[in-house]
């Protein structure tokens, strides 16, 4: 009798956790409303050719411009962006003060590139030569005139393709405020601002002027994880500056984070789907090789 109402007592416990397990949802996952594709690049350094290693050469702004054009036949309104620290550090690209580097990624066909600090290294004039190269904008939100407080480039641009608003805003590295003591000039025409309090400020601008924000920047990995935790309304960050490689999937947080290491060995691919208020729901993210065996464009050997 005793073992009847033991079974009895355990079946009813049975049937009553799995009524409370009916009870509690699992919130099922927002399906994206669009769908992007953006080409990364980060700590290029100057890069042109790629490196001279004999086992493992590899990178290059002549393949990156054969990857950039096949990944575009595939998906023809990606978006291809930069997050600084692309124009010096070779002594070829120091030499010709990364005009250079420019043309290249003119003829790649940038949409929009963040300074880094980097690119101060040789001073306002020389840096304001390379930008007046450009056929794509220069983004930085957080280094401003100091009489006026406007930003020295563009803080952000709002770029529409096939119906989708992207808005992509720049932050440049604290440490630029280095380059900027050094030089007179720039000392006495520039500074640098606190760049989460100026994303807060500029993606709560944007929000509702697009259906994505994306911060390009070189701030590094430890800022911009304190840049997801602090600033709310970020779709995605394309990062650079500590010469990382980041994936998202390896990442523990809600905005996807990615960096591809430096010197442009790698073109990061990151495909998002966002919903209705701008939030990640679906990412992938991969990164194209530049190795021996992708053809060079030659566009960028001319």
């Amino acid at each position: 009798m005793s073992r009847s109402k033991g079974t009895i007592g355990l079946v009813l416990c049975l049937v009553s956790l799995l009524s409370l397990s009916a009870c509690v949802s699992t919130p099922a996952q927002a399906s994206p409303t669009l769908n992007l594709t953006i080409l990364h690049t980060n700590n290029v350094e100057g890069e042109l050719d790629p490196c001279t290693c004999l086992m493992d050469s590899a990178g290059g702004a002549p393949r990156r411009s054969t990857a950039v054009s096949q990944q575009r036949a595939q998906y023809p309104d990606l978006f291809l962006v930069d997050s600084g620290d692309a124009l010096f550090g070779t002594p070829e690209s120091d030499a010709n003060r990364g005009i250079a580097y420019v043309k290249a990624m003119n003829v790649m066909r940038y949409d929009a590139a963040a300074l880094g600090d980097q690119e101060f290294m040789y001073g306002l004039d020389v840096l304001q030569a390379a930008i007046d190269q450009a056929q794509y904008p220069y983004l930085s939100a957080n280094v401003v005139y100091s009489d006026t407080q406007q930003p020295f480039v563009r803080d952000s641009i709002v770029i529409e393709r096939n119906g989708v608003r992207v808005a992509f805003i720049g932050l440049t590295s604290p440490d630029v405020a280095a380059y900027l003591q050094a030089d007179a000039k720039m000392s006495a025409t520039l500074e640098v601002l606190d760049p989460i309090k100026t994303a807060r400020a500029k993606v709560s601008e944007l929000r509702d002027q697009a259906d994505a924000v994306i911060i390009l920047s070189d701030l590094g990995s430890a800022l911009d994880r304190r840049l997801i935790r602090s600033v709310s309304g970020i779709t995605a960050i394309i990062g650079g500056h500590s010469r990382e490689v980041i994936q998202p999937e390896n990442e523990r947080i809600a905005v996807p984070l990615v960096q591809m290491g430096f010197q442009g060995d790698q073109l990061g691919v990151l495909h998002l789907g966002v919903d209705s208020n701008g939030r990640t729901v679906q990412v992938q993210s991969d990164s194209i090789r530049l190795s021996r065996e992708i053809a060079t464009d030659p566009q960028i050997l001319a």
